[in-house]
């Protein structure tokens, strides 16, 4: 091997050059002849070009040193020792530490200037999978790379990484990434478009709260994106938990305009696919909060996706037994802003803009209110554009406590005034018709219904009015058949108006029968719709289930976040 070399022999130690045959002597002229064998050296050498097999000591002091390079300017680029290799499988420094026991090394570099480097690695090659610095084990507890810092203050690293390539990565983890301590940015975050790339598992765990345990931003791009490959089972892209009272499993927030705080999207067009899938064990916790502090713009706090036929762009569950907790709770301060929107672009098929279902036996679907105790303001409020919908429709039976009433602008001062008309309350659920007809010379008139009036009532009554200047008395001659009936005045060509009251009997009255007194059940037993018309608290409500629906609101959402 051949190598330059100024060399400083430690004091009380003697040095060897080992050859072949005799010892090295010195030369009386230059360049001499060229000598194997020994050389024993006691002060400094200082050679050019020195083919050697080994160079050792024999001193066994614990602190010896077999070779000292020392390159003593403070100027230039000077190196201590340079080691070279030409050969494709050479190493230009091989270091090796033989002892099986205790803390040695196979190579130490250190640096004392503040800005220096205590191992430097450098591949000049621009192409090619070129290592700076490489390392590896073959233990199976062993460590390829281990970065420490013994200072316990300020913003140090174990380990650095860094990429000047807007595409390439600063840490890049072709396996699995784990950590024994808080994973976190500095005080920016990590600044990279692609501040991490893991090609294996994050353990959640290791993703502590104190405060920001994973930090990224950056101008562009997706600062932080989870996706599994897996076409089965149930892998998360991104899985965000929370333990405490009050914590936040996954927040998400952009200030940007247009920005996203959190897009779940799940690609996948079968299976049950979940855009997101975000819940809260606390009794007061809080799955998911997304916040845009953007004023402008068509911003969203979240923005969720499935394109799967059975999929769900958002399924939260909160699984507390206990407590007023929310599987989804939503909150805007905005006065013409919508709380939720729901909104379904097929414009054909049962799209839906909004699907609430609830299992329990005395549950609500669907409960709404407006806490306000005054103004016209709604708990529900339906609207349909088409001229044949319905703004609100019930497959069931539709009930209301207070009056049943439609409602239009006055006619005579529709900017000021509504004029209301209020429904007609009966025990049995009745169906009318009315009329006017005109007898003829005889005094008769027939009055034809509808052709399906006796296919849908029964029980029929009728009332009869003689309309005009007269006197005459009016009769049901002939009673409903074949969906008419007829009149007869005792005077002829006289007006009648008429009007036929019947009970209802079409197909849902016959097989759901109506009642008009019924038990109180389950948890409504014992309660009141309207507990202050008969003096009690809102405990004694049927909706009560801790506490009253003007306070029922998560006391970490009344914070603006």
């Amino acid at each position: 091997m051949l190598f330059a070399l100024t060399a400083t022999a430690a004091v009380a130690s003697t040095t060897y050059l080992y050859g072949q045959g005799t010892a090295v002597q010195l030369q009386p002229t230059t360049p001499g002849t060229q000598q194997v064998g020994n050389a024993n050296v006691s002060g400094r050498v200082i050679a050019g070009f020195v083919q050697a097999g080994s160079i050792q000591t024999e001193n066994g002091s614990p602190t010896a040193q077999v070779i000292v390079g020392n390159a003593t300017s403070t100027t230039g680029a000077n190196f201590g020792g340079f080691f070279r290799s030409d050969s494709v499988l050479g190493r230009a420094l091989y270091g090796r530490a033989s002892a099986t026991s205790g803390t040695t090394h196979g190579v130490w570099g250190q640096s004392d200037s503040p800005g220096g480097r205590g191992v430097t690695g450098v591949a000049p090659a621009t192409t090619g999978n070129a290592t700076g610095v490489w390392g590896q084990t073959a233990s199976a507890t062993g460590r390829g790379v281990y970065g420490y810092t013994t200072n316990s203050g300020g913003v140090n690293f174990g380990v650095f990484g860094h990429t000047s390539s807007p595409s390439g990565y600063g840490v890049y983890s072709q396996g699995n990434m784990h950590a024994t301590g808080v994973i976190s940015g500095n005080g920016s975050g990590l600044t990279s478009v692609n501040a991490a790339k893991l090609g294996g598992l994050l353990p959640s765990a290791f993703l502590q709260s104190v405060p920001n345990p994973l930090h990224l931003t950056g101008p562009s791009g997706d600062i932080i994106k989870g996706t599994t490959t897996s076409t089965s089972g149930a892998s998360s892209g991104v899985h965000g938990y929370a333990v405490a009272g009050s914590a936040v499993g996954v927040k998400g927030l952009s200030d940007g305009s247009t920005g996203l705080g959190v897009l779940g999207a799940a690609t996948s067009t079968v299976g049950s696919g979940i855009g997101g899938h975000f819940y809260s064990n606390g009794s007061t916790g809080t799955g998911i909060i997304g916040h845009v502090t953007a004023a402008t713009g068509t911003t969203y706090g979240g923005f969720f996706r499935s394109a799967s036929t059975t999929g769900r762009g958002v399924f939260s569950e909160a699984t507390a037994t206990t407590g007023g907790t929310f599987a989804g709770y939503f909150r805007t301060t905005s006065p013409s802003a919508r709380t939720v929107y729901g909104e379904a672009e097929s414009t054909t098929g049962f799209a839906y803009g909004g699907w609430f279902e609830s299992a329990s036996s005395s549950g609500r679907g669907l409960y709404a209110i407006a806490v306000s105790s005054t103004g016209f303001n709604y708990g529900v409020r339906g609207v349909s554009m088409s001229p044949d919908g319905y703004g609100v429709y019930s497959g069931g039976n539709l009930g209301a406590s207070g009056t049943k009433s439609f409602r239009i602008d006055h006619p005579f001062d529709p900017e000021n005034k509504y004029l209301l008309h209020y429904a007609a309350e009966s025990p049995m659920p009745q169906n009318f018709y009315v009329g006017n007809v005109v007898t003829d010379a005889q005094g008769y008139a027939w009055v034809t219904l509808p052709d399906y009036f006796a296919e849908i009532n029964r029980n029929f009554k009728y009332q009869l009015t003689i309309v005009g200047k007269s006197f005459a008395q009016a009769v049901v001659w002939e009673e409903v058949k074949n969906n008419r009936f007829q009149i007869r005045t005792n005077a002829p060509n006289v007006k009648v108006s008429w009007r036929v009251d019947a009970d209802r009997n079409d197909l849902y009255v016959r097989n759901r029968p109506t009642k008009d007194i019924v038990e109180k059940e389950g948890v409504d037993r014992g309660t009141y719709q309207h507990p202050e018309f008969y003096g009690f608290g809102p405990e004694r409500g049927m909706d009560y289930d801790g506490e009253p629906k003007r306070q029922q609101i998560p006391p970490a959402s009344r914070k603006n976040r």
